[in-house]
């Protein structure tokens, strides 16, 4: 015996629902509500506009000046940056100076401060190398001659005096060389 269940039977709700009273569709009051809306809406409409508006412009404003003060920020961190920038440098050239370091190797001294900087370029200028001592000469008069002084004269302190190869008289009598015509006085 099986106990089976028919499809037409149903379970019975213990609480039963309230029902909602109905009103009375009254087509002369909803007209009445319907055309106070409206008027309600028209009268509204510019009023939200002009909100729309003013919000807009506000937005606009404020980003205006938003914008307007990061991009001052920006500028001024852009120029202490270069402010920065050019005391160091003038510090690292006033540094040099002092030390003796070359002005090209201004760029290389290290430190924050200008002592710091100052045992930097000491150390650059120690790491140099010196240059040797040149003999004090004048490489463009070999003789050390003096001035106004003769052809035959610098010729004499030059070659020295005698059998001279470039003696104009030693040349023309052993038949060489080839000489200019002596100006006339």
């Amino acid at each position: 015996m099986t106990d089976q269940v028919t499809p037409t039977e149903t379970v019975a709700d213990p609480t039963p629902e309230a029902e909602p009273k109905e009103e009375v569709f009254d087509k002369e009051r909803a007209m009445a509500l319907i055309v106070k809306l409206r008027s309600e809406v028209n009268d509204l409409k510019p009023k939200a506009k002009k909100a729309e508006d003013m919000e807009a412009q506000e937005k606009a404003r404020k980003d205006a000046e938003l914008t307007e003060v990061e991009r001052l920020k920006k500028e001024t961190h852009e120029l202490q940056s270069q402010l920065k920038k050019l005391e160091v440098s003038k510090m690292r050239s006033d540094v040099a100076s002092k030390v003796g370091l070359p002005a090209v190797l201004a760029d290389r001294i290290k430190g924050e401060t200008p002592d710091e900087m100052e045992a930097d370029a000491k150390l650059i200028a120690d790491a140099l190398p010196k240059a040797p001592r040149m003999p004090n000469i004048n490489p463009t008069n070999p003789g050390g001659g003096v001035m106004g002084e003769t052809v035959a004269q610098q010729t004499a302190r030059i070659h020295g005096t005698g059998n001279s190869i470039w003696d104009p008289d030693v040349a023309r009598k052993n038949g060489g060389g080839v000489f200019a015509p002596e100006p006339k006085k």
